[in-house]
């Protein structure tokens, strides 16, 4: 590594330090999120689509899909405030992880917004398990030009989170400020987690997403391996519709 200490390295980043504690609770310590730590516009909705077709209940940015299917909004998390002129970071997820937002709990998947709304100086990879130790992690990834031109396509994705973090003028425009963006990112959150890289063939990115749950959530696994991958972000066509076998997925 780079010999830096924890604090040291997320200073190098340019991360802002915190010293926001850690409360485990009886609840959380029950709590067995799968975390997807990929930042956005690399899959997160696939991610979110594949969750709940294996049974979990994921929370895709602000957005969950109730019992019917039918998307619906999650209010009560202030992660679409001050987009395009971020405020400071939002300390949302720190009241969940604290005990003091217990909403998080009825979610089983995470993905794009929710972990990046924390902002302290430990990687969420590490500080999830302090308060809920059979969490598990997934990152997933895309090519860097790839990624780098998506966002600045889309102007302004996950703006609240990496234009503060890493000091990126919006909308998007350098593609190379956000190439290091990713990497600093990669670094921090996702070392030694594993990866789901989008240009990999479905029945690969199913295994790999398998591996990442506990044993007992795994009843649909050997089902999906014959599934195609719900894509929305492809690795060159970014458009395309949300859909597992032809179903179309609630998130968008």
């Amino acid at each position: 590594m780079d010999g830096l200490s924890p604090a040291g390295r997320m200073q190098s980043f340019g991360f802002a330090l915190s010293s926001v504690s850690d409360a485990p609770s009886v609840r959380m310590a029950e709590w067995m999120p799968l975390v997807n730590l990929g930042l956005p516009r690399t899959g997160t909705t696939s991610f979110a689509c594949a969750a709940r077709a294996l049974g979990l209940n994921p929370l895709h940015a602000n957005s969950y899909l109730d019992s019917r299917g039918h998307p619906q909004v999650a209010s009560w998390i202030p992660v679409s405030q001050s987009v395009r002129q971020p405020a400071p970071l939002i300390h949302w997820f720190d009241d969940a992880l604290s005990g003091r937002e217990q909403r998080l709990l009825q979610f089983d998947a995470l993905s794009d917004i929710p972990f990046c709304v924390s902002h302290t100086n430990v990687p969420v990879r590490v500080r999830i398990p302090r308060v809920a130790p059979k969490a598990t992690f997934v990152c997933t990834e895309r090519s860097d030009s790839s990624w780098a031109s998506s966002m600045v396509s889309h102007g302004y994705a996950g703006a609240s989170y990496l234009a503060r973090r890493y000091n990126l003028s919006l909308p998007y425009r350098n593609r190379t400020r956000l190439r290091e963006a990713k990497r600093k990112h990669y670094l921090w959150e996702c070392e030694g987690v594993p990866r789901l890289k989008i240009s990999w063939p479905s029945h690969v990115l199913w295994a790999a997403l398998c591996d990442a749950l506990p044993t007992a959530r795994r009843g649909r696994c050997a089902e999906a391996q014959n599934w195609t991958w719900p894509r929305q972000v492809q690795e060159h066509a970014s458009d395309s519709a949300v859909s597992q076998n032809g179903v179309v997925c609630g998130f968008s």
